[in-house]
């Protein structure tokens, strides 16, 4: 009120960055409309030249650490209020998502802009024929550091003519428990191809503190025949860190929540609860909005996945950031 005792009238501040409403992809697979709350235009121009596809990826897999940029025949642009992203090449598969790191890459009508990455929901493309080889998600040690496990993004085969072929493509090193040496896998060590994981299970514990693996190129395919052409070189999985998480963050929208580990970029995190191909994790995580009082099961459109030594969930459903809590759920 001023000095004389009269109220303001109601106030309406414009103050909320962009926020993703939808986003639709064309019949051909080449394009994607991403719609706003309200109309959204390109923030990134510097003289007379637009640098808006180098603040979007596009994450093909659910796996953060899959993500890729746009490539030079890619376009995106601000029409009627919408951001349109064009690929050159068509979209395949049913797990898309596109990631825009705005740091002001689009303004709203008010001049707000968003300084976190955001993401769109779900977008499953319009019947394309699987021409894409395997992507390797992760690869670690499990089972009291019997099992030796790889995790694709799509059921996997072994793509040698058999299992003799495929054995002697793979050879390991683990200090002084394989003489300082690169050494084939042991006869008594199992191989099973279950969908999306491949197990090389060892008779007995491996004791070293940590191993690599190195597994030839063109060792696996999908069911559709496209073969996984890269040389396989792990880096250091470690027999034993104990693992902490310790803190966490989420992003203003509330749609992205960062759980940060204690492994300090010494090793990759790893979905341990992988089964037949078919990942437990999710439902192992419960979330509270009240304060920690209740808790409740993650939503069905929500993903979760890995970012080195971070735990990612990506939430359909923007949640209340001052009110956050994580469970741990169970084991896993």
């Amino acid at each position: 009120m001023d000095a004389a005792g009269n109220l303001n009238a109601e106030m309406i501040l414009h103050v909320t960055p962009p926020v993703i409403q939808d986003a639709q992809i064309s019949s051909d697979n080449h394009n994607v409309t991403i719609t706003f709350q309200e109309s959204v235009v390109d923030n990134t121009y510097s003289e007379g030249t637009s640098y808006l596809k180098n603040y979007i990826c596009l994450m093909k897999s659910g796996n953060y650490e899959d993500k890729t940029s746009l490539t030079a025949d890619d376009t995106a642009s601000d029409v009627s209020g919408k951001l349109i992203i064009h690929f050159a090449a068509a979209l395949s598969g049913g797990a898309n998502k596109i990631i825009i790191d705005d740091r002001g890459a689009l303004k709203d009508s008010y001049g707000n802009v968003r300084n976190d990455e955001t993401l769109t929901p779900l977008i499953q493309v319009n019947g394309i024929v699987d021409t894409t080889a395997p992507k390797l998600l992760n690869s670690y040690l499990s089972n009291t550091y019997q099992d030796f496990t790889l995790v694709f993004d799509e059921y996997v085969q072994n793509a040698q003519s058999d299992e003799a072929s495929f054995r002697a493509g793979i050879q390991y090193w683990g200090g002084i428990t394989t003489g300082g040496n690169w050494v084939s896998i042991p006869s008594t060590a199992t191989l099973t191809f279950s969908g999306k994981t491949v197990i090389i299970h060892f008779a007995a514990q491996l004791t070293n503190n940590y191993y690599y693996f190195q597994i030839n190129s063109n060792s696996f395919k999908d069911t559709s025949g496209n073969i996984f052409k890269d040389e396989i070189r792990t880096g250091q999985l470690y027999t034993t860190p104990t693992l902490i998480l310790q803190n966490g963050s989420i992003s203003h929208d509330g749609r992205w929540m960062s759980l940060n580990s204690n492994l300090n970029n010494t090793a990759n995190l790893a979905d341990h609860t992988v089964v037949d191909g078919v990942s437990d994790l999710k439902e192992k995580i419960t979330i509270s909005t009240d304060h920690g009082s209740t808790f409740s099961a993650l939503d069905a459109q929500d993903v979760v996945s890995f970012q080195g030594t971070r735990i990612v969930v990506l939430f359909h459903n923007a949640k209340n950031a001052s009110s956050f809590f994580r469970s741990n759920g169970g084991s896993g």
